[in-house]
């Protein structure tokens, strides 16, 4: 079993059982992430994991330098790019953890937010430097650390629908120009994703079948049609541009993999399917995403840079309810 199996099995969340292997398995570290983050390009190759049990996507790659807490973090792997996007904010608890997997000591750096759930991991490859990643633990080791004391998830909140915050709400969707507009429209209007999308009408977010993403991802791996595929909760996600993919479906687990790159989506815990249209760079932009019970994004799928963008939006204008 991995981690979050055993941390569910003990009745803990994946964040209480690893900072209860502190001085064992793990060592607490300072969950500053700013400085986790200009330390990373230093570490060579290294994994990336994003998402939990119900969907998650690893990428192996060597991390590009940034300058600045607004900039994506770049990941640059052969034969498809990567960019880390990070949100400093609920980076709650940090740890370097060594546990042992098929007979080899397994290293990674694991951040957990308040609610004791896993936002990203760093794995080490055979390609990090050793050296680089003890200077890095040691740098940021805390041995200060009070015990992990998880916050109690913040119930939904039913949301108020009137006439004229919709009207204003859809008025700020349409004039949306990037991606940070999106984010800043849900923080204006206080709206949770599935929300948000609740009020955007069906011009513009509209429910198809659970199972459009396996038409979509077997259309892209047959085409071989370039995509940008998000994956990632709260904290960070990976956005990942990839082509010539293969896809392993069984009944309840959806597997895209690539060169250095693996998605694993858990289908039978899709709770919506949505198709969006919104204006992004200057253009209307279609995508497919997909939510748990929880509201949480799984997966977000949408056009990469050089594909065939009317061959994309008809794709997605297939995916009709009980179709």
């Amino acid at each position: 079993m991995d981690q979050v199996d055993v941390a569910r099995s003990l009745g803990v969340t994946e964040g209480e059982w690893v900072d209860d292997s502190v001085g064992w398995e793990s060592l607490a570290l300072r969950a500053d992430p700013e400085a986790f983050l200009k330390l990373l390009p230093s570490l060579g190759a290294v994994e990336l994991r994003c998402g939990q049990r119900v969907s998650s996507m690893s990428c192996v790659g060597e991390v590009a330098p940034f300058s600045s807490r607004n900039e994506p973090l770049s990941v640059h792997g052969e034969g498809v790019s990567f960019s880390l996007q990070v949100d400093l904010h609920p980076w709650h608890r940090f740890y370097a953890v060594c546990r042992e997997k098929e007979g080899l000591p397994q290293h990674s750096l694991q951040v957990f937010d308040a609610y004791g759930h896993s936002i990203l991991q760093v794995m080490m490859t055979e390609y990090t430097s050793r050296i680089a990643w003890l200077d890095a633990v040691h740098s940021l080791r805390d041995d200060e650390q009070a015990p992990f004391q998880v916050q109690a998830p913040r119930p939904r909140t039913q949301v108020r629908a009137d006439e004229k915050r919709r009207e204003r709400f859809r008025e700020a969707w349409d004039a949306m120009k990037d991606e940070k507009d999106w984010a800043r429209l849900l923080k204006k209007f206080r709206l949770p994703h599935v929300d948000a999308l609740c009020l955007a009408g069906w011009t513009r977010a509209r429910i198809v079948p659970h199972n459009s993403v396996d038409q979509l991802l077997e259309k892209v791996a047959v085409e071989e049609w370039p995509i940008r595929l998000r994956c990632g909760h709260s904290g960070s996600q990976l956005h990942v541009v990839a082509q010539n993919l293969s896809l392993l479906r069984t009944r309840s687990v959806l597997q895209l993999s690539g060169t250095q790159f693996n998605l694993s989506l858990r289908k039978d815990q899709i709770a919506g399917a949505w198709v969006l249209r919104r204006p992004i760079d200057g253009e209307w932009q279609n995508s497919l995403e997909l939510y748990d019970i929880h509201g949480d994004l799984m997966l977000a799928c949408s056009s990469a840079p050089g594909s065939d963008t009317a061959a994309w939006h008809e794709a997605l204008d297939v995916l009709q309810l009980g179709a």
